[in-house]
């Protein structure tokens, strides 16, 4: 690391409420030379939020990772600072991020979080199942067989298991954990820290049937493979 590199800051953003805001993270967008944003039009949303004028922001998605990242390292090495930001949430935490992360660390660039909100320690917080050990997924695999072989192994795990589904999918995604074991205690929870949050605990029967709504982002919480959490 030579002595004008800058800094890469991996900045998490709220999951739905604004109030979940810190002074550390206006801090550090306000500082950041560069803002690579998963999406740049909301990043510039929560940037005129937050007053901060005319910032500069790259596309970091799925897609464009790949291409910025060298481009940002070299940045990143003539001693500006980068602020990593995603949708909602943390980035790398299934979102994009971790290539120019790791990029970074190959290229002794300090990497530093801003912590913030994240979906999955609060879904674990409220879900009454042990976090030690948890195992996450993010999202299950499109096809049918591989997303029923995760959650088959989700099941059979003594761990917690934890993933996220699309309100798309989510259908289709508790047809098979009925199909799996039906006895079994989960907690499903979306629209975490908004109006509208809403959470279901039970059986994987019971929360089938007082699903309301398929809409918004879901948070999964399987139970370990134990007697205790078994309906």
């Amino acid at each position: 690391m030579t002595q004008n590199t800058g800094k890469l800051l991996v900045v998490a953003s709220p999951i739905g409420n604004l109030q979940d805001l810190t002074p550390r993270m206006h801090q550090s967008l306000q500082e950041a030379d560069i803002i690579a944003a998963e999406d740049t039009r909301r990043t510039k949303i929560l940037c005129t939020h937050l007053h901060i004028e005319k910032p500069h922001l790259i596309r970091c998605d799925e897609m464009k990772e790949q291409q910025v990242t060298k481009g940002l390292i070299d940045k990143l090495q003539s001693g500006q600072t980068v602020a990593l930001i995603s949708d909602a949430g943390t980035p790398c935490i299934s979102d994009p991020g971790w290539r120019l992360v790791f990029e970074a660390r190959k290229s002794d660039i300090p990497v530093i979080p801003i912590v913030g909100p994240s979906a999955i320690t609060a879904a674990l917080s409220v879900s009454g199942f042990p976090a030690t050990p948890f195992t996450f997924y993010g999202f299950l695999d499109k096809k049918k067989t591989r997303s029923l072989q995760t959650l088959t192994e989700m099941f059979a795990s003594n761990h917690t298991s934890v993933f996220f589904e699309s309100p798309y999918r989510i259908e289709k995604t508790l047809h098979q954990l009925l199909e799996i074991e039906p006895t079994r205690l989960i907690l499903m929870i979306r629209e975490i820290s908004k109006k509208f949050e809403e959470s279901l605990f039970g059986t994987v029967t019971q929360v089938k049937e007082r699903i309301s709504t398929t809409k918004g982002e879901w948070t999964i919480v399987i139970s370990p493979n134990h007697d205790r959490f078994k309906g």
